[in-house]
């Protein structure tokens, strides 16, 4: 039913409910609304894309990013040398089998940066995040030279050409081709298709347009693929053992020379073939990209680093194509152009590798080589393109520039997480026919939306581990843990007949002894977390809410860790005012910088005592002067004095996980780059 007739059904049966059961209204008696017209559901149509674009680009804003903390002169160092390493393994012409990076890795970011030749300008910072280490690097980008196809490229998108062994083996099968590609059946299927190829409706005549006829339509560089085979391949079908495979790169493809720091294969050259139509010449192509470099502390050398993850975090072209803000198009134009994203969308999301190459959609066969190669090493979750307008027209030429952006998820395949990013660009749309095909694109503009996520379980290894990683603990770090015990102190203290709340405000912000243990539940369990804060307030209340209390202590016992977390005992007191009454505490505790402030993330009672008179006096006096001091403790008291079995067990945990990783871990980065 039209939208107008139930508009006005609704608005009657709101008047009905509204005049109760007095007066009734007969729904026949409705005059009925005139259907809407193709204009106003076309207009309805324009309204609902527009919200949809308005929702989306809300959704494409930054989801997160990473606040990395500072690291000291001797770790830059470090982290510097294990960059370079890495990044030359990037840079080499072909995969090093023996590398710190998977060929996973490696073929992703060479198909990330097909076209262009990266040089290393500047290390723009260094810095650390929950035991990972991020170096982000600047590059210049210039243009990479065009490699070039080979003759298995043609039966790309073919079923049965490529075969795959079941291994992850892909090999070409000759037989195949020559059996039922190059028999008399296809061979005649292609023929037809190529002589009825160019026919277009024109009025009530059809016309064969011969091939010497054809419009010049401008288009460079581009190498065609064989649509014909492909079309007539379909009558083929799809069996068991026939399905369509991309092999190894080099089976279909000769990449380009090694260029600059970095650079791509030189597959599909973004602005090549007819972007220069509008203004763009790829061969002054000139930009920046930001690249960062992921790396974590070793959890068997604090010495060491290990290779996690690199990724474009943006770059920007310093060139572009020429726009008409004034551009008179037909509205059947862009609603075509919104069609071609949408068909290419799909291809690039399915590597579709049939459809890119059958000349409907794409032209060059680049694009079934690039999209098949990064399908083989990369996961490519979202690919969603937006038109953002028509903004050019060669009217010698029936081709169109069209501006749009892509929102994509990529990373490669092994790694822990993929990344979401935003690219801006423009592609030429050359009307052929009756039908529209994206003839050339480039991409000016890449930003991340969503970095990749470290895993969280990695640095829970990295805790377990700890006291493997034992070092002196620096000057700034004691400090930073001071203040942070000065605060658990003081949150703890307070109370009494004055009604005063006992969780105080300092420097401003009211704070509680929950306040000083991680908030990561993933570092931190709810129910561990629970049972530390809930065992401060019991310490403080024991005698009730309105008994004062007075909590001081200090470390007695720094016994090592690593930029990013310590491990301390302390001695504490908290003193119950006008009880003579007070509670001794020797607590173990593992702390960590977390987002730029040290955190808790675990505590444990080494001993605890009830103290009275001159006692309590003699340990206020101590603590208050941090003089280390010994406790004869009762039998009766809490002494849990079984911090070495404890370590004993995570050490042994720490072993057992580094055994069962042995196989398939790569030595770290940092092998050669020990610390003095």
């Amino acid at each position: 039913m039209k939208k107008k007739v139930l508009t006005g059904i609704l608005a009657s049966l709101m008047l009905f409910n509204m005049t109760g059961c007095k007066k009734s209204v007969n729904i026949k008696e409705l005059e009925n609304e005139d259907y809407a017209t193709t204009v106003e559901l076309a207009n309805q149509e324009k309204e609902s894309i527009k919200y949809r674009r308005q929702i989306e680009n809300v959704a494409e804003k930054l989801e997160y990013g990473y606040e990395l903390q500072q690291v000291d002169s001797k770790k830059k160092a470090e982290l510097t040398s294990a960059m370079q390493t890495i990044q030359n393994e990037y840079g080499s012409a072909v995969y090093m089998a023996n590398s710190h990076i998977t060929a996973e890795q490696y073929n992703t970011m060479k198909g990330v940066i097909d076209d262009k030749v990266l040089t290393y300008k500047s290390i723009a910072q260094i810095g650390t995040l929950k035991g990972y280490y991020f170096v982000d690097v600047n590059y210049t980008v210039t243009p990479q030279s065009l490699g070039s196809v080979k003759e298995n490229t043609k039966y790309l998108g073919i079923n049965g050409a490529f075969q795959d062994d079941g291994y992850g083996n892909v090999t070409f099968n000759p037989t195949f081709v020559a059996k039922y590609l190059n028999s008399a059946k296809i061979a005649k299927q292609a023929e037809e298709l190529e002589a009825t190829k160019y026919k277009r409706a024109d009025k009530s005549k059809e016309i064969v347009i011969n091939n010497d006829e054809k419009k010049d339509t401008g288009i460079k560089n581009t190498r065609p693929s064989t649509p014909s085979i492909i079309l007539a391949s379909k009558s083929l079908g799809t069996s068991v053992g026939t399905t369509i495979c991309m092999p190894e790169l080099t089976m279909v493809y000769n990449p380009a020379p090694k260029r600059g720091t970095l650079s791509g294969n030189g597959i599909s050259l973004q602005g090549d073939k007819t972007m220069y139509q509008y203004g763009y010449d790829r061969s002054k192509m000139t930009g920046s990209l930001y690249m960062r470099y992921v790396f974590k502390q070793s959890i068997t050398d604090n010495s060491k680093v290990e290779f996690v993850n690199a990724y474009v975090m943006n770059w920007k072209l310093n060139e572009a194509p020429k726009e008409d803000k004034e551009v008179i198009i037909p509205e059947f134009v862009e609603t075509n152009a919104t069609k071609l994203l949408e068909r290419t969308d799909r291809l690039v999301a399915n590597s579709d590798l049939r459809g890119l190459m059958n000349g409907e959609v794409v032209l060059d066969v680049g694009n079934a080589v690039l999209c098949g190669y990064l399908s083989n090493n990369a996961f490519i979750g979202k690919h969603r393109s937006t038109l953002d307008g028509v903004v050019g027209r060669d009217e010698a030429r029936n081709s169109y520039l069209v501006k749009f952006h892509t929102v994509k998820e990529i990373g490669a395949k092994g790694s822990a997480d993929y990344g979401k990013y935003r690219l801006d660009g423009y592609f030429v749309m050359t009307q052929q026919d009756l039908d529209f095909k994206m003839t050339d694109y480039v991409y000016t503009s890449v930003e991340t939306l969503r970095e990749p996520s470290v895993s969280i379980d990695d640095t829970i290894t990295l805790q377990l581990a700890s006291l493997n990683l034992a070092g002196k603990i620096g000057t700034t770090t004691k400090k930073q843990i001071e203040q942070l015990l000065d605060t658990y102190y003081t949150a703890c203290t307070g109370g009494g007949a004055s009604g005063k709340e006992r969780w105080k405000t300092v420097e401003g912000k009211e704070i509680s002894p929950n306040d000083i243990y991680n908030k990561d539940t993933k570092l931190l369990s709810t129910a561990r977390r629970k049972y530390l804060t809930t065992s401060a307030v019991s310490w403080t209340e024991r005698y009730g809410k309105n008994t004062e209390t007075k909590m001081s202590g200090f470390v007695t016992e720094w016994m090592g860790g690593t930029e990013n977390q310590a491990e301390f005992v302390t001695q504490e007191l908290i003193k119950y005012e006008g009880k003579d009454r007070g509670l001794y505490l020797k607590n173990y505790y593992l702390v960590s910088n977390y987002n730029g402030n040290y955190v808790v993330d675990e505590m444990r009672v080494l001993e605890s005592k009830d103290v009275n008179g001159a006692e309590l006096q003699a340990i206020e006096e101590k603590i208050a002067n941090k003089e280390s001091f010994s406790v004869e403790s009762p039998d009766n008291s809490v002494k849990t004095n079984n911090l070495a079995t404890e370590k004993k067990a995570v050490e042994q945990t720490t072993t057992a996980t580094n055994n069962s990783n042995s196989s398939t871990a790569r030595e770290p980065v940092g092998k050669n780059i020990r610390a003095e």
